[in-house]
């Protein structure tokens, strides 16, 4: 049910990611037919140095949103990957728990038998008006 969770909260936001890059593609392509307009309109070296610029600031946020759905694919597979340690871990827990539990009643168990035990040989020995 957690991975339910998890792996629905991952969806939720792999599809704003998705929305958000839609958005960033059709911006780029409105980009591009402005850079086009502008080029052909023989801009002056400033002018085609801040084009320049804007078309490395988009690949620069390509980048970055590429290398963010990279780690989040990672951190996603390292959260799913924790989360089944964890759950190995809490059985193993439970496991040694039990044993653990099994090991002190068995030698609680013994102890009273052994305690009866010596408890009714020490009766057997004793005088009668002691008891």
């Amino acid at each position: 049910q957690l991975d339910a969770v998890l792996i629905e909260q991952n969806i939720n936001y792999l599809d704003s990611l998705n929305v958000q890059l839609d958005v960033d593609v059709k911006e780029r392509i409105e980009s591009d037919l402005i850079i086009d307009k502008i080029t052909s309109t023989r801009l002056d070296a400033m002018q085609r140095s801040l084009v320049r610029q804007v078309e490395a600031g988009m690949r620069s946020l390509q980048a970055e949103l590429a290398a963010a759905e990279e780690r989040l694919r990672v951190a996603t597979e390292r959260l799913y990957q924790q989360d089944e340690d964890a759950a190995m871990s809490l059985r193993q827990m439970r496991q040694t728990f039990s044993e653990e539990a099994d090991r002190v009643q068995n030698d609680l168990l013994r102890a009273s038998k052994t305690r009866l035990h010596d408890d009714a040989t020490f009766r057997q020995h004793m005088p009668g008006p002691i008891l």
